[in-house]
């Protein structure tokens, strides 16, 4: 600025010049121009036209003559004429480019939580929803309708699950997916289906107790099967040692009587048993023979009792008695009569000799009846 005054001083200084040295009869006087008209005011000569050096649309000269429009240029915010800035850059309709220069203005992005530019309110983006939560991550707004796909319990947009399985007809399918519904079982005490109302089971008999007189029930729904009976124990007897009852003739049942004592119907003897007058239990077997050892027998061997029936007891081999050196006596067993050595029926004395030959028993004593000092 200072340069600026320094250069207009100079330019009119030379114009006083130029017109002081142009007007002779005021040579040595001044020209003076006190209302800056371009005109002497004693002689009206004229003192210079207007310049405008500095192109600030103004004379140098100081007569406050505009010079110049200070007018943008089109398509410019400067002026042709200074060159200097006119105006700034306007939107006026706010699309975001200069109505003079069509500079880019203002960046075209949504304020937070928004979709729309802040500048110039139209839309800056669409709804985005990268959670596939059904909102817009910017404006929260609802995205996309939460529904199932078809045959499908999940939402086609976020992928969860938009519905839950329903039975409408109760045939254990899920109307939407087919998947199975529940469990096809009857509840405590029932057959049919507390779900479906379908019959899941028929009556299965509880375990028998083997007892005709009980009735025997479903296991399930305690339904009478099989009726209670009258016991039947015309059957025939059982028996063990202790005595003898009836099982119950009805079929599946093993139900006894009481057990009584058998009544014998007398001692047994060697050809008939003792039995039970009323279920012919043997008591006691049939004795059989009874062996008597009641005679005496003996051969070659030995000696034994035998029964009549031939059966023999007390086996024993023969033990002679002492024999008393007599052979006219017989040695016999010491346990039976059997003889075991015989006896011989007189003694034979030997040749020239007084005793026995056969057991040394002194027969006769010597004698000389012929007197001839021998014996005879």
């Amino acid at each position: 600025m200072k340069n600026f005054k320094i250069v207009v001083t100079l330019m009119m200084f030379l114009c006083v010049m130029i017109v002081a040295t142009s007007c002779k009869p005021h040579f040595e006087g001044k020209h003076v121009d006190e209302n800056f008209d371009h005109k002497c005011d004693v002689c009206e000569v004229t003192m210079g036209e207007c310049s405008d050096a500095n192109n600030d649309h103004k004379c140098d000269y100081g007569c406050d003559k505009a010079l110049g429009i200070h007018k943008e240029t089109t398509g410019k915010h400067t002026c042709d004429y200074c060159g200097k800035t006119v105006s700034t850059c306007e939107d006026t309709d706010k699309n975001h480019k200069c109505d003079v220069c069509s500079n880019d203005i203002g960046t075209h992005e949504a304020v937070e939580g928004s979709h729309n530019c802040a500048y110039c309110g139209k839309a800056a983006s669409t709804c985005v929803d990268d959670e596939k939560n059904h909102k817009c991550d910017v404006c929260d707004a609802d995205i996309g309708t939460h529904e199932a796909a078809e045959g499908s319990h999940n939402c086609a947009y976020c992928g969860k699950a938009a519905s839950t399985c329903t039975d409408s007809d109760t045939n254990h399918k899920c109307d939407v997916c087919g998947a199975d519904v529940g469990t096809h079982e009857a509840a405590e005490g029932k057959h049919i289906c507390d779900y479906c109302n379908v019959k899941v089971s028929d009556c299965t008999p509880e375990e028998d107790d083997n007892n005709c007189s009980t009735a025997i029930l479903c296991s399930v729904c305690d339904a009478e099967l099989t009726p209670a009976k009258i016991h039947d124990f015309t059957g025939e007897w059982q028996k063990d040692a202790d005595g003898h009852w009836h099982i119950c003739k009805n079929e599946n049942c093993n139900v006894t009587e009481t057990k009584v004592g058998h009544i014998s119907g007398g001692a047994a003897t060697e050809t008939e048993a003792e039995k039970c007058t009323e279920c012919d239990y043997i008591i006691n077997p049939e004795l059989g023979h009874q062996h008597s050892y009641a005679t005496a027998k003996f051969d070659a061997n030995s000696h034994w009792l035998e029964c009549s029936c031939g059966e023999k007891s007390a086996v024993t081999a023969h033990t002679a008695n002492a024999d008393d050196d007599n052979c006219t006596t017989a040695v016999t067993c010491t346990g039976c009569e059997y003889i075991m050595k015989a006896a011989e029926a007189e003694h034979k004395a030997g040749e020239k000799s007084h005793n026995c030959a056969a057991c040394g028993t002194k027969l006769t004593d010597c004698a000389d009846n012929n007197k001839d000092h021998n014996c005879d």
